[in-house]
């Protein structure tokens, strides 16, 4: 049995679904920022809140530049390696994005750059396995064979007279020639050996082979002066390759902790300041592009945290850094809502065109004033968790209860315990939600779904400590329970 309902992903879109195009026109700016020859390389800052759209400016140019040939992108999203050796990681995904880009083969040169990127060692162990030769085998014979009959000669030698006389004992000269035959022929090979000036053993030979044990990657940071020198290599690497615009996009810079970020962004001053290019004048031939994307009260993190400092040091950093500002603005009423309808439209193919209607009614509807709009991200959350919950809790809820419910919870950001406890202090409904018609049941409603249950049974759940607290208290407080939740008592 198939869904009838479909997730929304959080991919960079590479077309620009809102009905102004605001992403689809920067990145078109951009692009031919980037193509025109005459602009040398920038380092751009891409601001905006967070899910106003900035990756989808990214998505739409890199899908342009696609085409070009002598152009590189390099994307790394620096929060999905928090806590790693950001200098290192940087390096080893630009290796990693090269041979995605020319192939394996053809980056084999990269191989060494990349093993000294890495800290990678490689352990071997060396076997040798030594065998007789052929004049080994031929002694083992003569002395198996003539060493126990030259014994023999010998002792039957002894009793012979003749050996204390004048005459010689053959008996014994043939014994002690047969037992010492291999050591002769032995000495003999040893001899020629040394006139011939041969190093090598006479009676074996050694075979030696290489086992690898074991592949390590050391982990450590690289310094700055080790991320230029490595930067430098690449670049040049990619130069050779017919590449003349590098981009490089680092992300959510503005997410990750304090000591990351800093680190990063020291190391980046190394080339992201006209005054200290990576390469000489002569020699740059690239034209480098730094593009961040970020939004300005998160990177305010990064500074002094007193107040009176922060906004100074930050605008600083941030005119210093970059040589061009691009704001992501604010969308227009009419235009998030027209986001928002196709994406609901997508998500809840199977709903009827009244459901839908209430799915964006509610939406609207919670929005504080008309200068509150939602970003892409938070449309996408709010339409995927309506999907989801939808089939369980339709039995218990109206579907403007959960969608008021999934406002609250994952657009504001409440939880469930602040959610509850506005529930029992009588706090739900607000008047954003004049309009809709079943506001006096929305208390019932919002307890079935937080616990999943009933609406009498979830206002039960949702008044059961509190009751239990009055009990142990004065009558005063029950009687208070009992008239602001006179439908959980009747």
């Amino acid at each position: 049995m198939g869904l009838d309902y479909k997730i929304l992903t959080d991919d960079a879109k590479t077309v620009d679904l809102l009905e102004d195009k605001t992403h689809q026109k920067i990145a078109e700016h951009l692009y031919e920022l980037i193509t025109d020859e005459e602009t040398p390389g920038l380092s751009i800052g891409i601001e905006g809140k967070w899910g106003s759209g900035k990756s989808t400016i990214i998505g739409i140019l890199n899908e342009k530049l696609k085409n070009l040939s002598d152009t590189f992108v390099f994307y790394i999203d620096t929060w999905a390696h928090e806590g790693d050796h950001l200098r290192r990681v940087f390096l080893e995904k630009f290796i990693d994005t090269i041979k995605n880009k020319i192939g394996q083969e053809e980056a084999k040169e990269l191989d060494k750059i990349e093993n000294s990127v890495c800290n990678r060692t490689i352990t071997k162990i060396i076997t040798n396995k030594t065998k007789i030769n052929k004049l080994g085998t031929i002694l083992s014979i003569l002395t198996i064979i003539f060493l126990p009959i030259g014994i023999v000669f010998i002792d039957n030698s002894c009793s012979d007279v003749t050996l204390l006389g004048t005459e010689p004992n053959w008996l014994f000269i043939i014994g002690i020639g047969l037992s010492l035959l291999s050591v002769i022929v032995g000495g003999v090979a040893w001899i020629v050996q040394k006139i011939r000036k041969k190093d090598n053993p006479i009676f074996w030979t050694t075979e030696s082979t290489d086992n690898t044990t074991d592949e390590t990657t050391q982990e450590s940071e690289k310094s700055s002066v080790e991320f230029d020198k490595f930067f430098k290599k690449l670049l040049v690497f990619l130069e050779n390759k017919g590449f003349k615009n590098i981009i490089c996009v680092i992300d959510n810079l503005d997410r990750i902790n304090e000591d990351d970020a800093l680190k990063i962004w020291s190391t980046l001053q190394i080339f992201i300041q006209e005054k200290n290019p990576i390469l000489p004048k002569q020699e740059n031939k690239q034209k480098l592009w730094i593009l961040v994307p970020y939004d300005e009260s998160g990177l305010k993190k990064l500074w002094d945290k007193n107040r009176e400092t922060e906004d100074f040091i930050a605008k600083n950093f941030l005119n210093k850094s970059f040589q061009l500002r691009i704001d992501v603005p604010q969308q227009v009423l009419s235009s998030w809502e027209n986001y928002a309808k196709s994406e609901i439209d997508i998500a809840l193919n199977n709903f009827s065109e009244k459901d839908k209607k209430t799915v964006l009614d509610v939406l609207r509807w919670t929005r504080n004033d008309l200068s509150e709009v939602p970003s892409p991200r938070e449309i996408k959350t709010y339409v995927n968790q309506i999907a989801f919950m939808h089939s369980l809790c339709k039995d218990n809820a109206s579907l403007a209860a959960l969608c008021y419910y999934v406002s609250l919870k994952y657009i504001e950001g409440k939880s469930t315990d602040e959610i509850t406890k506005a529930l029992l202090e009588k706090k739900i409904p607000n008047n954003s939600l004049d309009l809709y018609s079943g506001k006096d049941a929305l208390p019932q409603e919002l307890s079935a779904i937080i616990f999943n249950v009933n609406q009498r049974k979830g206002m039960q759940l949702l008044l059961q400590t509190p009751i239990q607290k009055a009990l142990n208290n004065t009558p005063d407080e029950l009687k208070k329970l009992r008239d602001n939740h006179k439908e959980a008592f009747y």
